[in-house]
This record gives C-alpha cells, structure tokens and sequence, in this order.
C-alpha cells in the first residue's frame, strides 16, 4: 500500500477545514468537527498546524472553547 493516498486524503481534510473556517467569521471546533465528519481531537490537531503556519488564530471562550478564525 502507498502512503501517497494517505497523504493526499488528509491534504483534501485539511483543505477542507480551511474552507469550513473561512466561510464564517470564527468557528468552534465541535462544529468543524461535526461538519467535517472527524472526530475534534484531528481538527485541533489540524488547527494548531495551520496556527504554526499562520493560516489561521485559535482563540478559547469560556462557551466554546477553542475557536477558529481564518486569517
């Protein structure tokens, strides 16, 4: 088996949480989750890569708990 589709199946996750994220003024990560279909643990996962890169702020409330911006 390749690790090619591996790698291109997160690509297309990933993706799409910057899409998810990017449509709305700040998202929380259960409802990223719940839309994407993974579990909140991958999308906080995926988060914080994209944080690291810049592509994204994760911000915390007390209601939501992290919460995502595109930037």
């Amino acid at each position: 088996m390749s690790d090619e589709g591996v790698d291109s199946e997160f690509g297309t996750q990933a993706d799409e949480l910057l899409s998810v994220i990017s449509e709305s003024d700040k998202s929380s990560v259960s409802n990223v989750a719940s839309e994407l279909e993974v579990p909140e643990e991958t999308v906080k996962s995926w988060a914080e890569a994209f944080e690291d890169k810049d592509l994204i702020k994760i911000d915390y409330t007390a209601t939501k708990g992290m919460v995502l911006e595109y930037k």
